[in-house]
Parts: structure tokens; C-alpha cells; sequence
């Protein structure tokens, strides 16, 4: 039985008989539905630019960003970046839990084919970040072979 990657509770789960003759078959979950309920999804309705709540087609930073440069950056978060979001950052990021890399590797993969963007760009951190993220670097460089 697989444990939920945050909890560490058991994770019952049980695949429908249709999906296992005929497929495809789903991934297990890697939390638990407690866990998962954390997660807030961001609305589909916010901001087109930033995804923010908003009741108009761009919020004002975004309005601003399109005045003053003539485009607006288009972020796509799938979740909102609340407390629940901030504790998994710093479990995956900070203290290097690289098992968390397959919570939201489906829905991300997902939705960058649904947008079919011409461009991906990571967003960059400062050099003190990068020299705190320096070991996660090397261990994940080391899992990937």
C-alpha cells in the first residue's frame, strides 16, 4: 500500500475494473485526500494575465504591465500559493524531498499541453537562493542517473 508523500498515512485507492481491462491505467495518487484537500485551485475565471481573482479580463498590475511595456506576462498557477502551498515549496525545494516532484507532474504536463505555448520560462531565483538549493541540485543531478 502506498503512503501519501506528505502524511505518511496509507493511501487507500482502488482502481475501477473498466480502467484496468480496458485503460488506461491511472497513476496512483501520491497524497491522500486529507493532503490533497489542502490544494486550493485557482480559479479559471481570474486575471488572464496573472490568474489573480478578478471580475475583469486584467487586473490592474496587469493593466499597468501592458500599459507601461505593451504585453503582459502570462502565469498559469494551477493552485494558489497559500500556506499549505508554501510548506510543500519548502519540503520540495528547501529541504530537498524530490519525491514530491510526481504530486502535480500530471496536472502540470496537462495543462502545458493544453496551452501549447510557444515558450516555457522558468523563473529565475537570486544567487543566494541558488547557493541555498546547491546541494538539492547535486542530489537530484545524482538521482536522475
Amino acid at each position: 500500500m502506498k503512503k501519501c508523500l506528505l502524511c505518511h498515512q496509507d493511501i487507500q485507492y482502488q482502481v475501477p475494473l473498466s480502467q484496468l481491462l480496458f485503460g488506461p491505467t491511472p497513476q496512483e495518487p501520491s497524497l491522500c485526500p486529507d493532503c490533497q484537500k489542502r490544494f486550493r485551485p485557482r480559479p479559471q475565471n481570474g486575471c488572464q494575465g496573472c490568474g489573480r481573482p478578478c471580475d475583469r479580463k486584467l487586473c490592474n498590475d496587469c493593466q499597468l504591465w501592458q500599459n507601461e511595456y505593451g504585453w503582459v506576462l502570462k502565469n498559469h498557477s494551477l493552485y494558489h500559493y497559500d500556506q499549505a502551498m508554501k510548506d510543500f515549496m519548502r519540503q520540495y525545494k528547501f529541504m530537498g524531498d524530490y519525491r514530491l516532484h510526481q504530486v502535480f507532474q500530471e496536472e502540470i504536463t496537462q495543462k502545458i499541453q493544453s496551452l501549447q505555448p510557444t515558450l516555457v520560462v522558468p523563473i529565475p531565483a537570486t544567487p543566494h537562493t541558488l547557493m541555498t538549493r546547491a546541494l538539492i541540485k547535486r542530489r537530484l543531478y545524482i538521482l536522475a542517473y
